[in-house]
């Protein structure tokens, strides 16, 4: 009850009483008219209160950094009079929880669109909770119990357009060929299925078989680049948004590179997880976007292990680049093994400066290192 409604109340039930005291009918009306006022907005915030419910979804449900996001509330209540529009607390990406007016009907389904922007790239939940509503007369402000309502929404990294430089030996930072896979050198044997084709039926194991038996080859392509992603700070040090905007713009700008040149991919995330395309189009950059923007950046991770064991399996002909925030020297150690296995290795480092003995042992290996300052705007 606000002090509003505490003054009709006052003035109804003193223009009542005055005029039982004094017989006067021009007092009746006015005091009863107050508590009839008050009666109906009581029941109309108790009937808003009973018969609310809300839900919200991201319309769409991505949107790249720098866009905008809309969130789409649909809520529905029967209340006696119009009331006034309803206070919701909302969260929403890059902005602090605050209150919000959304105008709906009084009786039926309403829709209400929250617009907001997309500051950082990750995973982010949107929460609406705590409506308060009010009548249309302000008597009453009834903070409803309902649960909070959540949804989720990804921003995604708008890739970088960068320019990779040739390796120290003349070569072209890019992928060797591909070979085709070898008909008469199958991976392995299975029985014959509708829809296989009959050159690849083994004829002579189904002789010998008496049913038809079926060659399985090897995958036509295999990840000839190998992007690694890491985000190690120093102990104790936060990870500013903007750090993991230009580190995920950056892979994505890699794979979009890629992705032109049209080569495989195997993309190793920052929290262990692993994505290999044989064949990358155009159509799978959206996967790895999101990929890029579900990873949890700032945890513990032994980059030079893994570039080390990525050793093992790249070839000379491959290509592996480094998107890190943080260079030491077991990094720029195995970046450097990796290098002298023939394959073409680039850093892109997105955060500070490397030590200067650093930097100058990794180009004498032949290692490209790539400040963000040397990016160049354009066509990939």
């Amino acid at each position: 009850m606000t002090a509003r409604a505490v003054f009709a109340l006052l003035f109804g039930g003193g223009m009542l009483l005055f005029s039982l005291l004094t017989g006067s009918r021009a007092a009746f009306v006015p005091g009863l008219m107050a508590l009839a006022l008050l009666s109906v907005a009581l029941l109309s915030c108790l009937a808003m209160l009973l018969t609310l419910r809300f839900t919200l979804h991201a319309s769409p449900a991505e949107a790249e950094r720098g866009q905008t996001g809309t969130l789409v509330l649909s809520l529905r209540a029967h209340a006696l009079l119009p009331c006034a529009p309803l206070v919701l607390t909302l969260s929403l990406p890059g902005a602090p929880e605050g209150r919000y007016i959304v105008d709906m009907r009084p009786w039926g389904q309403s829709l209400a669109h929250v617009s907001f922007v997309c500051p950082h790239v990750g995973s982010y939940t949107l929460t609406a909770s705590r409506p308060l509503i009010s009548d249309c007369f302000g008597f009453f402000r009834i903070r409803s119990p309902h649960r909070a309502q959540r949804c989720g929404f990804l921003i995604l990294p708008a890739p970088a357009r960068l320019s990779l430089p040739e390796s120290r030996n003349g070569e072209a930072a890019r992928p060797g060929p591909l070979a085709e896979p070898d008909p008469d050198a199958p991976e392995g044997l299975r029985d014959w299925r509708e829809g296989d084709e009959l050159k690849r039926i083994h004829w002579k194991l189904s002789l010998r078989r008496g049913t038809f038996t079926v060659r399985t080859h090897e995958a036509l392509r295999r990840p000839n680049t190998v992007l690694l992603l890491s985000c190690r700070l120093p102990e104790g040090t936060p990870v500013p948004g903007d750090l993991t905007d230009r580190l995920c713009e950056a892979a994505a700008g890699v794979v979009r590179r890629h992705i032109a040149r049209g080569g495989a991919l195997r993309l190793c995330l920052p929290q262990g997880q692993e994505l290999s395309m044989p064949v990358i189009r155009p159509a799978d950059l959206p996967v790895f976007c999101r990929a890029l923007a579900g990873a949890r950046f700032g945890a513990p991770e032994q980059t030079a292990q893994r570039l080390l064991s990525a050793a093992g399996s790249i070839c000379p002909a491959d290509a592996a680049v480094l998107v890190t925030a943080v260079l030491d020297a077991r990094t720029a150690d195995a970046l450097i093994t990796l290098r002298a296995s023939g394959a073409s290795v680039f850093l892109l480092l997105c955060g500070a400066a490397p030590d200067g003995k650093l930097a100058a042992r990794l180009q004498a290996a032949g290692v490209a290192l790539i400040a963000p300052d040397e990016k160049e705007a354009g066509q990939p």
